[in-house]
């Protein structure tokens, strides 16, 4: 699922979730989701074809389109793991250093009102991008024009085996509950 939030018509937040199998450890026994946000952190290196296989997609993905980035994985919704990076926190010449990922009870509240089937996801992981200021499109409508066409190429082996991606969207105006935007589901 990639869900728009949109606030004033202006995209503001996006959440990719999936109901995958979530993030373990790597055969070292390091947990993956502690170093999933750094450029060549991936777990499937050497690997001649499939996703992964460089470690740049979640970092680079993050990075270019927000400035505030959250990664929630769990193998069971009572311990979610939680790691998050802020590009405020950093000045241009501070290396970029995550403090270890988190344990959370659970998800932030508003995450079920934009996400209604979270609960009977065992396991996942969810991409949160917040501040969304480095977008190319500023509307929910023109970044879905532009990935369908994409994302059917990219993944038609996962979707011929039968993943579905659906799309979600949903404007708040200031200070009103957030309504879906029902063309764009």
């Amino acid at each position: 699922n990639i869900v728009f939030i949109q606030k004033d018509n202006i995209l503001d937040e996006i959440l990719i979730v999936d109901n995958g199998q979530g993030m373990g450890v790597d055969s070292s026994g390091k947990e993956i989701i502690d170093y999933c946000l750094y450029f060549g952190g991936g777990t499937n290196h050497g690997a001649e074809k499939g996703l992964g296989k460089f470690g740049i997609g979640l970092p680079y993905a993050c990075c270019s389109q927000a400035t505030e980035y959250h990664v929630y994985s769990w193998k069971d919704q009572k311990n979610i793991k939680h790691i998050s990076r802020n590009h405020e926190d950093f000045s241009l010449e501070d290396p970029v250093v995550d403090p270890p990922h988190i344990i959370e009870k659970s998800f932030p509240e508003y995450f079920e009102q934009y996400i209604p089937n979270l609960k009977k996801y065992k396991s996942g992981t969810i991409v949160q991008w917040k501040n969304c200021d480095r977008l190319t499109y500023k509307k929910a409508n023109t970044i879905i024009t532009h990935l369908e066409k994409k994302l059917g190429r990219i993944y038609r082996h996962f979707i011929g085996n039968g993943v579905s991606i659906n799309f979600r969207a949903y404007n708040q105006p200031v200070g009103n509950y957030p309504s879906v935007i029902e063309d764009l589901c």
